[in-house]
């Protein structure tokens, strides 16, 4: 006798699967967002990744950009300073953040002079040790080496798309801030007392913004200090603050200024760059950021300034600027004597925009062209 298979037939439950479906949708949403409150109670911000591939992306704009091209080059002190809305309306110029945290500018400078299509004007964050180390391996080198090799018909439409997506929901939720995932937020963030404190909030372009007011102070400053002078506590715990500035102070005095032959020999380097950049009708300012405190103590004991920053517009022919020639930018003070705080980016950057303009106008004078921004 054949075996029927209707004795294995099963029915579709009669379920109300419609709502099944949105509360299986609204749960995760409502999720989120519950995680999202926490966050925002916590006083955590949605903030970017500062990534390989945002970088390139903005290495691309600076050579699509023609002569309107503002860009930024160094570490973490120009990109944590300036403002590039002030910057762009006080310029009518287009600036482009390519400043890499803890990297030498020496690799982006020369990519951009190498690139025919580069024909903006590079403002660098002037840094004495920079210089005087010259071409290093680090990894702002890395980025200038993938951009260089990048392919530039990978990914096509789909990749955008993907890219643009991702952009929208990871640079507005606070889940994804610094790069983590919902569930570390969740964990190391939401349900821990004493989470530790963000202090550092990154944009899509790739300008930073640094509240010192949510970190341990004056433990922060002193441990950048003692990061940049290369000394070690050698006092008894407890101690004061009273007593680490003295003892601050008796060590850094004893600091001799370094040999500034190899410093010399790269600013020969830096003139052929500069060179290169202006024959396209670009150019090049070096910028001396802020400092404060012990840090500019170290670095005017270590890097005499007739020495060191008096010779780069002679020996290179570009223009520079010293924070501490300008009363307007020079009374800043960096709370953790590198960097200024988010609330003195805009008013520092507005002081700046002000020689910008004078330099920039003067070589456009004497080319014998209209300055767009007067």
């Amino acid at each position: 006798m054949p075996l029927s298979i209707s004795n294995f037939e099963r029915g579709v439950p009669n379920q109300p699967w419609l709502k099944i479906l949105v509360v299986a949708l609204i749960m995760p949403v409502l999720m989120v967002m519950l995680l999202e409150y926490t966050l925002v109670k916590k006083g955590f911000q949605a903030t970017v990744l500062d990534s390989a591939a945002l970088w390139i992306e903005q290495r691309v704009r600076a050579s699509t950009l023609g002569n309107r091209a503002l860009i930024l080059v160094g570490a973490s002190r120009i990109q944590l300073g300036l403002d590039l809305s002030v910057l762009r309306d006080g310029l009518a110029l287009e600036p482009v953040q390519l400043a890499v945290d803890g990297s030498s500018f020496f690799s982006v400078l020369e990519g951009l002079a190498r690139d025919p299509s580069f024909r903006g004007t590079v403002i660098v964050d002037y840094a004495d040790h920079v210089i005087q180390q010259g071409l290093v391996k680090d990894y702002a080198a890395g980025l200038q080496r993938a951009y260089e090799k990048r392919d530039k018909t990978a990914g096509g439409l789909a990749a955008r798309a993907e890219n643009i997506l991702e952009s929208i929901v990871r640079h507005h939720l606070r889940s994804y801030a610094d790069g983590a995932r919902p569930m570390t937020s969740l964990f190391e963030r939401a349900l821990r007392d004493g989470s530790t404190q963000q202090y550092l909030v990154t944009f899509p372009d790739r300008t930073r913004n640094a509240d010192y007011t949510k970190v341990s102070m004056p433990d922060f400053y002193y441990s950048r200090v003692f990061r940049h002078s290369g000394l070690k506590p050698s006092l008894n715990e407890p101690v004061t603050t009273t007593q680490i500035d003295r003892f601050l102070y008796e060590a850094i005095s004893q600091f001799g200024p370094a040999d500034n032959r190899s410093f010399l020999e790269n600013l020969t380097l830096l003139k052929v760059w500069v060179e290169r950049i202006r024959q396209r009708g670009g150019d090049v300012i070096f910028l001396r950021m802020p400092v404060s405190g012990f840090v500019q103590m170290i670095d005017n004991q270590r890097y005499p300034r007739a020495d060191f920053f008096d010779q780069v517009t002679s020996l290179t022919g570009a223009a520079s600027i010293h924070f501490a020639d300008f009363p307007e930018m020079g009374d800043f003070h960096c709370p953790d004597g590198s960097h200024l705080d988010y609330r003195d980016k805009k008013p520092f950057t507005k002081a700046l925009v002000q020689e910008l303009k004078r330099i920039l106008q003067a070589k456009y004078f004497h080319e014998n062209r209209e300055y767009v921004g007067t």
